[in-house]
């Protein structure tokens, strides 16, 4: 076993009208990966939506210890976006994976944001029952 080789090969070509910055659709990124899951895992998991090119988990360079997140790079955008819609919030091991396109940051963050709600603790409340 050598070293790791070379990082993910981008190979050019398909760049669509309005590029703003490369966002690779089919390229997805999941967070809050347990600690159990392995790659295998994660490939299976993922590939019930459409072909699996890579799934890649994080681990620390030292240790080899997962570090709770990676990368699963599908065949085409549907595939990944159907993966997304079923994956986020999916529960494995008492955690909720993260799924989101990799590059994304959630939702855009031009869209205004509502103001913060006012919780207010008014109108009448029990204050112990007479014993």
């Amino acid at each position: 076993g050598g070293g790791p080789g070379p990082g993910l090969g981008y190979r050019g070509g398909d760049r669509g009208p309005g590029g703003e910055r490369e966002i690779d659709e089919s390229n997805l990124y999941v967070g809050y990966i347990p600690r159990s899951m392995r790659e295998p895992d994660l490939h299976s998991l993922f590939e019930t939506y459409g072909g699996v090119q890579e799934a890649k988990i994080i681990t620390d360079k030292v240790t080899g210890e997962s570090r709770g997140f990676g990368f699963v790079k599908f065949g085409d955008k549907e595939a990944a976006k159907a993966a997304v819609e079923n994956l986020d919030g999916y529960q494995i091991d008492g955690r909720r994976l993260a799924v989101r396109v990799a590059g994304q940051k959630g939702p855009p963050p031009r869209s205004s944001r509502p103001p913060p709600q006012q919780f207010n603790r008014g109108g009448p409340q029990p204050r112990g029952r007479g014993q």
